[in-house]
């Protein structure tokens, strides 16, 4: 088994966990994360909120806004 060293509580720490070529389909669009997965995504933070609470109401999901460039 791999462990996860990752400090997913660092600012950008999740971005470096996800691979670049899954977050250029998510370019311009929010992102909902649970348990290290994208569960919903959209263009409104208040729909991708919404989705991820309903799909995951005992989890608080990390809502994104994935930028056009990577800065």
């Amino acid at each position: 088994m791999v462990q996860d060293t990752t400090d997913h509580n660092r600012p950008g720490e999740w971005r470096d966990a996800l691979a670049t070529d899954v977050l250029k389909h998510y370019v311009g669009k929010h992102i909902a994360i649970v348990h290290k997965h994208i569960v919903a995504s959209g263009t409104s933070y208040d729909d991708v909120l919404k989705i991820a609470e309903e799909l995951f109401p005992d989890e608080m999901p990390y809502i994104a806004y994935i930028p056009e460039k990577n800065t």
